[in-house]
């Protein structure tokens, strides 16, 4: 009798395990959830980085959500939008949005006054390839840039 109690537990104990693993890989779950950069939040503008050829019908998704400002940059892989609380719960649950980032302003980090510094920390990496003396003599006057 102990044996037979014994395998009832067991299957007992491996459905559970296996109901847990099933509940784990749903969608929607805090488990599932697309990584978010913790500086974004409601109202914010995003970029949200999509698996590959998924961006317009990611963006349809966010619009519906109520996402306003909403572009889908089909060659990155990417859209920007700017985020409802909806949007965002929708977002962070699709299987196909890998990161949702908060928009930010970039500065450039150089050593000379030149350069915009705001609060950025130079890399060190900036002294190991002797960087400051390719910025001081690097001007860009004669490069033709297209946008």
């Amino acid at each position: 009798m102990t044996g037979q109690m014994g395998d009832s537990a067991r299957r007992l104990v491996a459905a559970f395990c296996a109901l847990v693993l099933v509940a784990a890989a749903l969608p929607g779950t805090n488990w599932t959830a697309a990584p978010t950069d913790p500086d974004l939040a409601t109202g914010d503008y995003a970029i949200v980085q999509v698996a590959h050829g998924t961006a317009g019908a990611v963006a349809a998704k966010a619009t519906a959500a109520g996402a306003t400002d909403v572009a889908a940059l089909d060659s990155l892989d990417l859209v920007s939008a700017r985020l409802s609380a909806d949007s965002l719960r929708s977002l962070q649950s699709d299987s196909r949005v890998a990161y949702l980032a908060a928009d930010a302003v970039v500065k450039a980090s150089g050593g000379e006054d030149h350069y915009e510094r705001g609060r950025a920390q130079p890399s060190p990496a900036t002294q190991v390839i002797d960087a400051n003396r390719a910025w001081s003599g690097a001007t860009g006057r004669g490069v033709t840039v297209a946008l």
